[in-house]
């Protein structure tokens, strides 16, 4: 029997860690935004139109972080890591964990992770069917991403406190940090090695070793083949700030919000809906969060675009 226990979230200081460390980038994030107004008002002009799947398990909440081309998708409940594909879920634990997360999957069916052991937290990579443990730096580490050629990236902190991005490949880390910046941290890694991250004044693509400002609405979780960027920020309904996702797209930004989570009102939404993760066919995954209830969501663009919807972001949902 599976012994349960208050969950812990990981890097020493359980679920408040997460809630300290998604403060710092909610902060982030509403800085930007009373720094540019016009981008936290809508409505936008929607250049894609998404058809939404909800992915709900029966039992528990489920928290979607990873999806890859074979439509694969990874993520958590309470106490499990979870592998999504075809309508089904399938358990994926680490050995003798209290408590694994699934963060990121390749094509490859590669997956990265965070699991529970005892008092402390492992991260690790399972691979062709077994897992190893990542040995990163820092005092608290959060991998992030995997792509293809194993190369995997994320943020660290120091001792001090200070963020750092890594790219780890071939068992060999490399720290990652915007030259003068005082916090550094990577989300997203394609297959050409180009990586989404932020520091202290904005969000980045770092490639062949040239960080490029890139003006985003809000933070950027990853990157496809495409050059795609998704993630979240924050749009202003009345007085109110809240979460919503994004996908920019060769500058166009494309907005969606995921249906039965949220009251949709011109485009603005009452809940949160957060994206993780994209693929080269532009498929977002995430989760989302209702008043009383919440899940994980697919949402695969409409092609050909749905002309009638683009301007005020309906709300729809995949039929199934």
């Amino acid at each position: 029997m599976r012994r349960r226990v208050a969950y812990r979230h990981p890097a020493h200081g359980g679920r408040a860690m997460r809630l300290f460390l998604g403060i710092i980038v909610s902060s982030l994030l509403l800085l930007a935004v009373a720094a540019n107004p016009a981008r936290a008002q809508q409505p936008y002009t929607i250049t894609q139109s998404y058809s939404i799947t909800l992915i709900q398990h029966a039992n528990s909440r489920v928290y979607i972080e990873g999806l890859n081309n074979r439509d694969q998708a990874v993520g958590w409940n309470d106490s499990h890591g979870l592998v999504y594909e075809a309508g089904n879920f399938y358990e994926l634990d680490y050995p003798a964990a209290i408590a694994t997360e699934l963060l990121a999957i390749n094509d490859r069916g590669d997956i990265i992770g965070l699991a529970q052991v005892g008092n402390d937290w492992v991260y690790f990579l399972y691979a062709n069917g077994a897992f190893s443990r990542l040995e990163l730096p820092g005092v608290f580490a959060q991998p992030a991403d995997i792509n293809n050629r194993g190369e995997i990236v994320g943020t660290y902190y120091d001792a001090n406190g200070i963020a750092h991005g890594f790219l780890y490949a071939d068992a060999l880390t490399q720290t990652v940090d915007v030259p003068g910046s005082t916090r550094t941290s990577l989300a997203g890694i394609n297959d050409r090695g180009e990586i989404v991250g932020t520091d202290d004044a904005s969000a980045f693509v770092y490639s062949g070793r040239t960080f490029t400002a890139v003006t985003l609405p809000g933070t950027p979780e990853d990157i496809n083949n495409r050059g795609q960027i998704v993630g979240t920020t924050y749009v202003q309904a009345g007085g109110i700030f809240l979460e919503r996702a994004y996908v920019f797209d060769r500058g166009t930004q494309n907005w969606f919000v995921v249906p039965d989570s949220v009251f949709c009102d011109r485009g603005l939404i009452q809940g949160a809906s957060l994206a993780k993760a994209i693929n080269d066919q532009g498929d977002v995954a995430g989760y989302w969060q209702g008043y009383s209830s919440g899940g994980g969501f697919i949402a695969r663009p409409d092609h050909p675009v749905r002309p009638s919807e683009l301007t005020v972001g309906t709300c729809h949902r995949a039929r199934e």
